[in-house]
């Protein structure tokens, strides 16, 4: 099988002591205490705090909880205007941004609705871009308000679990998400953390911990925020990553952690907190964690050392990347010390101590030939038959050993299935991925996508292009990636309508769709001809239009086409009177 490989640097081993590894801290901030007002009439207890640790970001805000029901007063919790108005069927669904004088703004996600004149200023606003959803910058002379005021209510909408709000305070000249809790906002907590593991790793050739060439899980013991653990025997440059947890009074949700650091003999050698971050970094959490731990087992293990490419601004005083050796045969101590956003505390005494054994046999370290090797600091290309990818510089953490293997094709998919690396190695950003499919049919060479092939056979649509015989998309992901095609229309369920029906007694039309393949591109839904707003939530397939007071009494056409990601169309037409 022949291939091409360009860029590729021929080493043996990662380099772990990387020259000139830099990271940028960003400014630190003063936040004003006492400024805001809780954005809820009813006291805040969290389901989930800033920095939580999500699949591939850091939770920006808090979710305070809304008593398990909609509709609560959502409060500006300082004078301002509003700025910003997202409206989505996933992330935040119905989002409000509110800019205050101080140099802030809020975020309020998850709403049910707007008061007015929010609520109509944007109804204006759809109308006129025939849209649901719309991103609209608001002139700051259009909505000002006043603290207090009631400007939404808490829904469920967009990515959510379940009725909550989703509140968020950022720098509005950087966008930089700032952490609520520091805001002096009244919650309660006067809980420890709860550190659950500890893991060390052996970093380069022939290191050890504890006799063992490969990452170690450390039995902990202890109590009431302090653990200790038996000594560890290292050889050779090492590291720590902690498993931990935090609890708030009066709730018994699991909550993220503000801030690790890790001291050897005294001096600090990391330190990572959570005040603040920008969201165009919230992804090197995949280089945070550590990542293959996570997608083998579901535990999460935050890292206490660095990746050469892990460019997160909320590090501080690191020295060689949190990569620690021992130069004596002395014990030596290592503390960790983990803290949340008020300042309790809990901490590991850990010793330390270099092994006088002999290193691991040759034979003990040996790994699969790698079929290619590319470095994280350029950009690197992998050509071979039926598959050609590009990745630019700086899309992986760390120098990545490729490995591919081709799969025969899945019953549906038109090329053989093609197997990159693993998926539990992480990818940054996008890379360019194509797939030929010699015998695609000319009649379907526009339905052709390139799907990622999940575990149990479930197929996720990747995007994709057809060309010259190939199928070229961006992806952002390792994986199992094959060439499907999508023939088939979306699926309309009528839930509350049909040719004839009387909705006199009803305030909506109410829809459900869905596409199994490609997915949902568009939809648009018109009465008598002209288009009308319908409210759409993906997590539900929900489609509903609620009728408007200008609707005049009568026989009236409902008419609603629905587009998925392939150009395939499904229409729904019927007569109703209301």
């Amino acid at each position: 099988m022949g291939k091409k490989i360009r860029g590729i640097l021929l080493i043996t081993t990662l380099t772990f002591f990387s020259v000139g590894f830099v990271f940028q801290e960003r400014d630190r901030i003063e936040f004003p205490q006492g400024y805001f007002i809780s954005p809820l009439k009813i006291p805040i207890l969290l389901a989930g705090n800033f920095g939580e640790i999500r699949n591939n970001h850091f939770h920006a805000g808090l979710d305070i909880k809304t008593m398990s029901q909609e509709g609560q007063p959502v409060l500006a919790i300082a004078d301002g205007y509003v700025s910003r108005i997202n409206i989505s069927s996933t992330g935040y669904g119905k989002a409000l941004y509110i800019t205050h004088p101080n140099g802030f703004t809020s975020v309020y996600g998850h709403l049910q609705r707007f008061e007015e004149p929010i609520a109509s200023y944007l109804k204006q606003q759809q109308y006129e871009r025939e849209s649901f959803e719309v991103d609209i910058n608001v002139d700051s002379s259009q909505l000002k308000l006043h603290q207090g005021q009631v400007v939404a209510y808490s829904g469920n909408t967009g990515a959510s679990g379940g009725p909550h709000l989703h509140f968020e305070i950022r720098e509005t000249l950087t966008e930089f998400a700032c952490n609520p809790m520091l805001f002096g906002f009244d919650i309660e907590d006067n809980i420890r953390p709860v550190i659950t593991a500890l893991r060390m790793y052996p970093i380069g050739k022939n290191s050890t911990v504890n006799a063992q060439t490969g990452p170690r899980k450390i039995t902990l013991m202890g109590y009431r925020g302090h653990y200790t653990a038996s000594t560890v025997t290292v050889r050779g440059p090492f590291a720590l990553a902690i498993e931990a947890r935090d609890v708030i009074n009066k709730t018994d949700n699991t909550q993220g952690i503000f801030s690790i650091e890790v001291q050897k003999d005294g001096e600090r050698v990391f330190y990572h907190d959570l005040d603040k971050f920008g969201f165009h970094e919230s992804r090197y959490i995949n280089s945070f964690v550590d990542y293959g731990e996570k997608k083998r087992t579901g535990r999460v293990y935050q890292k206490c050392f660095l990746d050469p490419n892990n460019r997160l601004s909320t590090f501080r005083n690191v020295i060689n990347r949190g990569i620690m050796s021992l130069e004596d045969d002395s014990t030596h101590h290592i503390s960790v010390i983990v803290k949340d956003a008020y300042g309790n505390t809990s901490d590991i005494d850990l010793k330390v101590r270099n092994t006088a054994g002999p290193p691991p046999p040759a034979n003990a370290t040996l790994e699969a030939v790698p079929q290619a090797i590319f470095p994280y600091q350029q950009s690197n290309d992998f050509d071979t038959a039926g598959l050609k990818m590009h990745m630019p510089p700086n899309i992986f953490y760390d120098t990545i050993y490729f490995n591919y293997h081709k799969a025969p094709p899945k019953p549906g998919s038109w090329s053989v299935t093609h197997e990159l690396q693993q998926s539990d190695v992480p990818v940054h950003g996008f890379y360019t991925l194509s797939i030929e499919a010699p015998d695609l049919p000319e009649a379907l060479q526009q339905k052709a996508y390139i799907a990622a092939v999940e575990d149990g056979g479930y197929k996720s649509y990747q995007g994709g292009t057809y060309q010259d015989g190939w199928v070229t998309a961006s992806v952002r992901s390792f994986g199992n990636f094959a060439v499907m095609v999508d023939e088939t229309a979306p699926y309309i369920n009528a839930i509350n309508i049909y040719n004839g029906k009387n909705l006199k007694g009803s305030p909506w039309i109410r829809m459900q769709i869905s596409d199994g393949a490609s997915g949902i591109a568009s939809y648009r839904g018109t009465i008598d001809g002209k288009w009308v707003l319908m409210e759409y939530d993906k997590k539900t397939s929900l489609l509903v239009h609620y009728f408007e007071d200008s609707l005049e009494s009568g026989e009236h056409t409902f008419e609603l086409a629905v587009r998925d990601n392939c150009g395939n169309i499904r229409e729904f037409k019927a007569k109703f009177t209301r």
